[in-house]
């Protein structure tokens, strides 16, 4: 007598989801590690914007800076926002880590999380460029000042952009047609059984 039709005993484990829980654990532990790696790269930047907000602040009250062209005051001004944007979206990571918890919410967490980092790289490029434009102008002049800004630019852009995409691009691995193994991709196979 055939048993395929013969349904399985209650309690008794499908076949089917024997490797549930270990892919599940294995996508959950990938999301923990590229959390960690976020916030450390952000420690990495925030050192910077600190350093550069506070120099800025005390810029403003100098001095030197008393009688500031209209120039000079315009970049100040576009400095000292990029500095403020730059630290208010890489302190956002913390406090997303803070208010959103749980493990359902881990993707949406590292995305974020990540966009965040990326904004905040280029608030502080765009700080710093505009920092240089302002110290070089108070130091030799104008003309000066804007080629030394692009190039910081242009600078900032070539290694944290233009790098980066080239060297992802050579090392880019070929996948088959239709595969996607992104880290945040949902494992394939059907759902793991309600508890009874």
């Amino acid at each position: 007598m055939s048993h395929q039709g013969r349904p399985q005993p209650h309690g008794a484990p499908a076949h089917h989801t024997d490797q549930w829980p270990t892919v599940t654990q294995r996508h959950t532990e990938r999301l923990h590690r590229r959390y960690a790696e976020i916030l450390q790269e952000v420690r990495i930047a925030q050192c910077g914007i600190q350093i550069l907000f506070a120099s800025l602040l005390t810029l403003g009250v100098t001095p030197k800076f008393a009688q500031p062209t209209a120039f000079q005051q315009w970049t100040y001004c576009a400095a000292l926002g990029c500095a403020l944007g730059a630290a208010g979206t890489l302190l956002a990571p913390a406090a997303l880590h803070r208010l959103v918890r749980g493990d359902h919410a881990r993707d949406a967490l590292v995305d974020s999380a990540n966009r965040c980092l990326i904004a905040g790289m280029t608030f502080l490029a765009l700080a710093l460029s505009t920092a240089m434009t302002l110290i070089m102008d108070m130091a030799i002049g104008a003309i000066p000042a804007l080629i030394s800004g692009a190039a910081a630019l242009f600078w900032f852009l070539l290694l944290w952009l233009l790098g980066p995409m080239h060297i992802r691009r050579r090392i880019r691995p070929v996948r088959p047609k239709g595969v996607h193994t992104g880290a945040t991709a949902v494992p394939a196979g059907r759902a793991a059984p309600e508890p009874r």
